[in-house]
């Protein structure tokens, strides 16, 4: 297994030449040798599209690892509006799938950074309830919003 490390300091020195000649050269192993054909395939579906990555317990570490950054097509996928969720193998029965229906429901986490205010928060809150309701102007009935901040 390859390790992948970038200090600051070589960010710094090198202005992150360095840095995106890595991510690259990862993009580009994790494309051809991770995903090999797989990746070819995911980039010429019509996009944004999600995949469903189900993944054995003996490849467990595959679930930490940045397989959206693979290439395809000379670009990462994640520049390609495809985004990978990852399961385990047996962690949850397909029959167990409930579909959103016909309304889109969204509920925003909000961290609350360490000393700061509540209030702080409300223009992210704020933020993304317009965004919803530009989404729905766009037809599929308003979305139920809530709202809750952690800290």
């Amino acid at each position: 297994m390859t390790c992948w490390g970038i200090s600051a300091g070589t960010r710094r020195r090198t202005g992150g030449r360095r840095t995106r000649r890595i991510i690259a050269g990862l993009g580009a192993w994790i494309g051809t040798d991770v995903l090999g054909p797989v990746a070819e395939k995911l980039a010429a579906v019509r996009r944004p599209v999600t995949v469903r990555v189900v993944v054995p317990e003996e490849a467990r570490w595959l679930l930490f690892r940045p397989l959206e950054l693979a290439h395809a097509g000379g670009r990462p996928l994640a520049l390609q509006g495809v985004t990978m969720v990852m399961q385990l193998t047996g962690d949850r029965d397909d029959a167990e799938v409930t579909l959103a229906g016909d309304r889109l429901r969204v509920l925003g986490l909000f961290s609350l950074p360490e000393g700061g205010q509540p209030l702080n928060l409300r223009r992210e809150r704020y933020s993304l309830v317009r965004l919803l309701e530009r989404i729905a102007a766009g037809g599929g009935g308003p979305p139920r919003c809530g709202c809750c901040s952690t800290g």
